[in-house]
C-alpha cells in the first residue's frame, strides 16, 4: 500500500478504482487498486492505496503503511511461498480497522 497524503477522521466513503490491462506490445501489466480508509494508532482514519487481487489468500501491508500507521507489530511466524516456489519469512501481523 501507498500513502495518499489525506487523513479522514470519519470513514465516510469507500472509493474504488479498478484498474487492469495487459498490453502485450509492451508487456506492460496494471493491477487492481482501491483507495481505503485505514485507522492509525490515534484513531483517525488514513487514506491508502491498495493493491488488490482476486485469487489472492492473504493481506500484505507494506513497512512503510505500518509505520505511518503507528500500529505496533505482533510476532508471527509464517512462511509465504510464491510463484515458483519462492518463500519469504513475514515480519509479523497486524490488525487493522479498514
Amino acid at each position: 500500500m501507498d500513502q495518499d497524503t489525506k487523513d479522514m477522521s470519519t470513514p465516510n466513503q469507500v472509493e474504488i478504482q479498478s484498474n487492469h490491462i495487459n498490453d502485450v506490445s509492451s508487456h506492460n501489466i496494471l493491477l487492481a487498486t482501491a483507495i481505503i480508509n485505514v485507522k492509525n494508532v490515534h484513531g483517525h482514519f488514513v487514506q491508502l492505496r491498495a493493491l488488490t487481487h482476486h485469487g489472492s489468500q492473504n493481506f500484505f501491508v507494506a513497512e512503510k503503511a505500518v509505520k505511518l500507521l503507528g500500529i505496533k507489530r505482533e510476532h508471527a511466524n509464517v512462511v509465504i511461498s510464491g510463484i515458483g516456489s519462492s518463500t519469504r519469512k513475514c515480519y509479523g501481523q497486524i490488525l487493522l480497522t479498514v
